[in-house]
């Protein structure tokens, strides 16, 4: 397992890199995952981003009626269309001018086909845990090296994913 080292010394003169590193992980995971599990808080994410954009993301989702905490949970499996918006929602080029989605978004799970995370976003997306297969790791080296930043700012860590909620 490894983690995006928000206090890297590449991240400290300024937020645009870390947005950088954010959306390469991201996107990372995107090309690879085959479902997105989603906790959100749906009424403020729906006003946000309007009908339209929110029904795209979470096509088939169904409020619980019954829900006795502030997040849902859905899974939605993922498209070419459905990654290029997760993408511009969690991890957007240009910072929002309204607030921003992931204030919305308690967590993400980007799932392969057998179920197994692979990027999981937490805490409003103020970290991302990592598991990727090498191929697509090794692509993620290669695109934060494009970018400018050094490799280490994914670095090793010892958490199992697969305890983490929801």
């Amino acid at each position: 397992m490894e983690h995006l080292d928000r206090d890297h010394a590449s991240f400290r003169s300024s937020d645009a890199e870390l947005r950088l590193a954010e959306r390469a992980i991201l996107g990372a995971g995107l090309r690879c995952a085959s479902q997105l599990r989603l906790e959100f808080d749906a009424v403020r994410l729906r006003t946000l981003i309007g009908e339209d954009m929110f029904s795209k993301l979470t096509s088939g989702y169904e409020p619980s009626a019954a829900r006795g905490w502030r997040y849902d949970v859905h899974d939605v499996s993922l498209d070419n269309e459905r990654r290029k918006l997760v993408l511009e929602l969690l991890a957007p080029e240009r910072p929002w001018e309204s607030e921003a989605p992931t204030n919305c978004v308690r967590s993400i799970r980007l799932l392969d086909p057998s179920g197994h995370t692979l990027v999981r976003g937490g805490d409003h997306l103020t970290f991302f845990l990592l598991d990727l297969p090498t191929k697509d790791r090794q692509d993620l080296a290669d695109a934060l090296q494009h970018l400018g930043l050094p490799d280490d700012v994914v670095e090793q860590v010892n958490i199992d994913v697969a305890q983490l909620e929801p």
